[in-house]
């Protein structure tokens, strides 16, 4: 074999490998760059499942129709992780049905994962007797590189696997708590609607009661939001509003929430700030913001919002006194279900749903942060 020739072509079926690719187009990858690289006329990938070694993929119908014998070739290098060339004469004395196939030589490369073997790749010679020692070398060393290919592309789909199972059960959890929490809802606030002015322990009780149950419906409508963005599902009804009205709304939702806590709005709009939106999205996209606020700073400290326009953009600053965020986790916060080391609340999700809602409404959210506390940036296109 030609030296520089194969490490070219070596080089050239990682960079191929590397590729974010399925784990049926991996084993296809595999056996096709294989193929090229010892010259053969067909191949498989064959891997142990359940204890027993069973084809992966193949190029070949008459490969299928190759039993693979549990004391046979396959097995012997899977077992002893070593290559191994089976010529016309060992196949004519062991295995005589290959032969009918017009096969005169396989080629049989071990594959294996932390010294663990995984399964092997074979390679079918119509027009060939014999394979020398030497140029098994670039064949093993490209089941290497294949092997952890292979288990990269599993990893992958089995992360994908459980990610979607997840969200899929938090979408059921999200639906069937919804119905016994609204029925609970309601009598909580009969309770404080009845309670509120006395100033009992049961009164106390019912005033807890009344905000766990609303940070509890928050949470189910997140999840609910959630599930249907991941689902492709969240739909937007879209109209000219007042982003000025939109704010102050949430601004009164908070503090029934956060009846202690001070929220400074700076620069509250005297005239309308029209926006093209869907009101309901963008409220609760600013409710998590200003409540993400006030959750990470102290009481005594206020929480400042400053909107402020010219001809074509909005921008709304929402800023807390916090102790920041660590720098290093500035990056990750945008991601969906990602909580910081300290986080107390929350299901990590109330980032990434106000940035969807946001650029849906083709505006930005941006977030600084430092010692002395974090500012959250909206930049939204007004009617012109």
């Amino acid at each position: 074999m030609d030296r520089t020739n194969i490490i070219e072509q070596i080089n050239r079926a990682s960079l191929k490998l590397l590729l974010p690719l399925s784990v049926e187009r991996t084993y296809k990858t595999i056996v096709h760059e294989a193929i090229g690289l010892a010259r053969a006329d067909c191949g498989a990938i064959t891997l142990e499942k359940e204890g027993e070694l069973k084809r992966a993929y193949l190029t070949h119908g008459f490969i299928n129709k190759i039993k693979i014998q549990p004391h046979g070739f396959h097995y012997r290098v899977f077992r002893t992780h070593k290559p191994h060339v089976f010529n016309y004469r060992s196949l004519s004395v062991f295995r005589p049905d290959i032969i009918k196939f017009g096969v005169r030589l396989i080629v049989i490369i071990p594959l294996s994962y932390k010294k663990s073997a995984i399964g092997v790749f074979s390679l079918y010679f119509k027009n060939r007797d014999d394979y020398p020692a030497a140029d098994l070398h670039p064949l093993i060393l490209f089941g290497a590189m294949a092997s952890l290919a292979i288990k990269k592309a599993q990893f992958y789909e089995e992360t994908g696997s459980a990610l979607a199972d997840r969200d899929e059960f938090l979408s059921l959890a999200a639906h069937e708590l919804r119905t016994p929490l609204t029925a609970i809802s309601g009598y909580v606030q009969l309770l404080h609607k009845r309670l509120n002015h006395k100033k009992t322990v049961e009164a106390n009780w019912v005033r807890a009661l009344l905000h766990e149950n609303n940070r509890m419906t928050s949470l189910m409508e997140e999840l609910l939001e959630i599930s249907r963005l991941q689902a492709g599902r969240l739909t937007f009804m879209f109209k000219e509003s007042d982003f000025g009205k939109i704010m102050s709304d949430t601004i009164s939702q908070i503090k029934k929430y956060y009846p202690e806590r001070k929220i400074v709005y700076e620069h509250a709009p005297e005239k309308p700030v029209i926006i093209v939106g869907d009101t309901k999205k963008l409220a609760r996209a600013l409710f998590g913001l200003i409540e993400n606020a006030i959750i990470y700073s102290s009481d005594n400290q206020p929480v400042i919002l400053d909107l402020r326009s010219n001809a074509s953009l909005l921008t709304l600053m929402i800023e807390d006194r916090g102790k920041g965020i660590n720098p290093k986790e500035l990056a990750k916060i945008f991601k969906g279900f990602y909580k910081s080391a300290d986080a107390e609340k929350g299901l990590g999700m109330g980032l990434y749903l106000a940035k969807n809602i946001i650029e849906k409404h083709q505006g930005s959210l941006s977030i600084k942060s430092g010692a002395k506390g974090t500012m959250a940036k909206i930049k939204l296109p007004l009617v012109i």
